[in-house]
């Protein structure tokens, strides 16, 4: 055999070989075995939550398209009232009814009223109010506990957009914003599961259940969970906490930066905007117990408003009207009482009221 026919025999070979591994690699992800990126090979709450979420013994569970959600129905753990959107209360259907405005609440702990009976959380005080002030809504309840504004803006690219409502109040204190990401933050973890996805999780269609489950292994295999839980990291998140520009060198592990928190608020509002949803921007500072608020909240709280107004939106600052001394109104963990619900609600009538009418007027024909 001569030098040039092994030559060509080689080349061919290796020809044939590289058409294998390409054909290989495009069955392996039709069939839903595509490795995931760095960024999702990382816990996303932590080790032994990721594990929990995965066997079912949590209050949330893994969703492909927010990272994790509440968990519905029943089991250990499990929140009662949970919709289809992860908040708490019944949803309207997705057809609107003409004779009915739709306003649709987006936000975390503060808002969700997870701790308060069904009458006294915000989305049912708000729709008592407007009622007897001669408006009829309909509310779409889409806040979250522990949700950031990266997971809440998935929440509407991908489910909450379908019910198209009217009026959309986005409240995100920034406590979510600037804890441990473990790993990725969020914002860069939504972005590599809408690539890793073909763009499923941006444009809103449901992963097929070989996806999740790929996902659900690639969060909580023991082999790529490096904990990063420790007293350093805890010192860490003080010293960031009290710096009010939120530029602390920490790198990796803070979810979202101020300037990141605003860029993404005024992409979200540009999207309602596109899709004639009108934007209230609700900032309530995240208070911590009874001590002076962290300097980095106000940070949070000052980007909201900043993007809001840059925006041309409507910006309700309710902190004044929630008054002194703030356990009357705030509960551990960054959740509203049920005083803080209906000073939030009293606070957000009046501004909803005017808006809702501007906008039957420009309805009519």
């Amino acid at each position: 055999m001569t030098f040039r026919s092994r030559s060509t025999r080689f080349m061919l070979l290796a020809a044939l070989l590289a058409l294998a591994c390409v054909g290989a690699e495009w069955r392996l992800r039709q069939l839903g075995f595509w490795f995931p990126p760095l960024e999702l090979r990382v816990p996303w709450r932590s080790a032994a939550e990721d594990r929990a979420m995965l066997t079912g013994i949590h209050a949330c569970e893994l969703d492909p398209l927010t990272l994790w959600s509440p968990r519905r129905g029943g089991g250990a753990g499990a929140l009662s009232g949970v919709n289809e959107l992860g908040g708490l209360g019944e949803l309207p259907p997705r057809d609107r009814d003409p004779g009915r405005a739709r306003i649709a609440l987006f936000g975390d702990a503060q808002v969700a009223g997870t701790e308060l009976a069904p009458p006294e959380r915000l989305s049912a005080l708000l729709r008592e109010r407007l009622s007897a002030a001669g408006t009829e809504v309909e509310l779409v309840a889409a806040a979250v506990d522990d949700f950031t504004l990266a997971q809440g803006r998935a929440l509407w690219r991908g489910r909450a957009r379908e019910w198209r409502p009217d009026v959309a109040i986005v409240c995100f204190s920034g406590r979510n914003e600037f804890v441990p990401a473990r790993g990725a933050p969020d914002l860069v973890k939504l972005e590599a599961l809408a690539t890793w996805t073909g763009g499923e999780a941006t444009f809103g269609y449901r992963m097929r259940l070989a996806h999740l489950a790929r996902l659900a292994g690639a969060a909580c295999s023991g082999a790529w969970i490096e904990s990063r839980e420790s007293a350093f990291v805890g010192a860490q998140l003080e010293m960031a906490a009290s710096n009010g520009s939120g530029t602390f060198a920490w790198p990796g592990k803070r979810r979202m930066a101020p300037p990141e928190y605003r860029r993404c608020f005024e992409e979200w509002g540009a999207e309602l905007a596109q899709q004639r949803t009108s934007l209230v921007a609700l900032a309530i500072q995240a208070p911590r117990g009874e001590q002076p608020p962290l300097p980095i909240l106000e940070g949070y709280a000052r980007a909201a408003i900043e993007a809001a107004k840059a925006l041309g939106a409507t910006v309700v600052d309710p902190r004044a009207a929630l008054g002194d001394p703030v356990a009357e109104w705030s509960a551990p963990g960054g959740r509203l009482t049920a005083t803080g619900h209906a000073r939030v609600a009293a606070a957000l009538v009046p501004v909803l009221l005017p808006l809702l009418a501007a906008r039957r007027e420009g309805s009519k024909p």
